[in-house]
């Protein structure tokens, strides 16, 4: 493993408090592996069972959700630094979901299987067994974390209106601002799929809410420019 890589990953809250050294053994006890991809390529497909979760190293992926009519919905987009497919790892079950890298990226794939191993440390090493039970800790409050945001997405798309879907979202996305869990939108598109619906309209709408001065469109970006829209 590259020593890039290696910082990357030592920088993954999923290692947080875990020292250096100590990560590089337990990723080797985790048979982590890195994987590149170009924009585009499915990391995971509907239905893989992966086994393993993914550590972002560089780049974006998104979680996306097809329907029976082939309409593209993301779930939740990941920045380098982030952890995804956990849940499914550790139940070991079919993804319900593809995996698209957004930007070409590099990903490590680790076993988190292997830290319920009792071998998969020396019993006498109190060093790598503080550092599993870190990792366990960690990754039990990153599932925590990600629930929160599910409950957060679900809340979004339950709203009617596209407008009060692009408010909750804004919401969001300030509260989160800094947090290497969930990587930033850069296009109307992106926006589309996060919020579920046609691009067209969601362009439509901005632009509306441009006119009446709710936001302003600088760019890519979508700038709050009345502080008691989002109240």
């Amino acid at each position: 493993m590259r020593a890039e890589d290696l910082d990357a990953i030592c920088g993954c809250e999923l290692f947080a408090g875990v020292a250096p050294a100590e990560t590089a053994r337990l990723l080797g006890a985790m048979d982590a592996r890195v994987e590149s991809y170009e924009p585009n390529d499915l990391a995971v497909r509907l239905g893989d069972e992966i086994g393993s979760a993914g550590i972002v190293l560089a780049g974006v992926v998104a979680g996306e959700f097809l329907d029976n009519a082939g309409k593209v919905t993301t779930v939740m987009r990941f920045g380098a630094g982030a952890l995804f497919a956990e849940a499914m790892a550790v139940l070991d079950m079919p993804s319900m979901v593809e995996v698209r890298a957004v930007q070409a990226c590099r990903v490590a794939w680790v076993d988190l299987g292997r830290l319920s191993d009792p071998t998969v440390v020396d019993p006498r090493d109190e060093a790598a067994h503080a550092a599993v039970h870190q990792v366990i800790l960690n990754l039990t409050r990153l599932l925590a974390h990600k629930n929160v945001l599910l409950t957060d997405k679900a809340q979004t798309l339950s709203q009617r209106r596209l407008r009060d879907r692009i408010r909750l979202y804004l919401m969001s996305r300030a509260s989160m601002e800094g947090q290497g869990s969930v990587a930033p939108i850069t296009n109307q598109s992106e926006l589309a799929r996060l919020l579920a619906v046609d691009r067209s309209a969601l362009s439509r709408e901005l632009g509306r809410m441009q006119d009446e001065g709710l936001i302003r469109i600088e760019g890519r970006d979508i700038v709050v420019a009345d502080p008691d829209f989002l109240d």
